[in-house]
C-alpha cells in the first residue's frame, strides 16, 4: 500500500472507544498521508475514540462521528487520524 492510496480495513474490531482494523498488506509504520477506508460497528458521537492498525499503537481519533454500519475513511496526517467521510446519516439524496 502506498502512503497516499485508499486501502480497505475491513470492519472495525476493539470496542467502541478503542477501534482496531486490520489493512492488507499490513503496514508497519503509521505515515502521514496514509488513507484507508473501515466500516464501523459502533456508534460514536464525538467521544474519545483510538484506533490501532494492524497491531500498531493506538493513535487518536479526531472527528468521531459515526453510526454502527456506516463506512468511514480515515487519514494519518502524523499526529492522528481524522474521521472525515460523512456518515449514511448526514447523506441527503436530491433527485435529479
Amino acid at each position: 500500500m502506498q502512503d497516499s492510496s485508499l486501502g480497505w480495513g475491513g470492519t472495525a474490531g476493539g470496542t467502541a472507544g478503542a477501534l482496531t482494523c486490520s489493512l492488507t498488506p499490513a503496514i508497519t509504520a503509521n505515515t502521514a498521508g496514509r488513507r484507508f477506508s473501515l466500516k464501523t460497528a459502533f456508534v460514536r458521537a464525538g467521544e474519545a475514540t483510538t484506533l490501532a492498525v494492524n497491531g500498531l499503537s493506538a493513535v487518536t481519533v479526531t472527528n468521531p462521528v459515526w453510526s454502527a454500519g456506516d463506512i468511514v475513511e480515515f487519514v494519518y496526517d502524523g499526529t492522528n487520524y481524522f474521521a472525515v467521510a460523512p456518515t449514511v446519516a448526514d447523506v441527503t439524496v436530491i433527485p435529479a
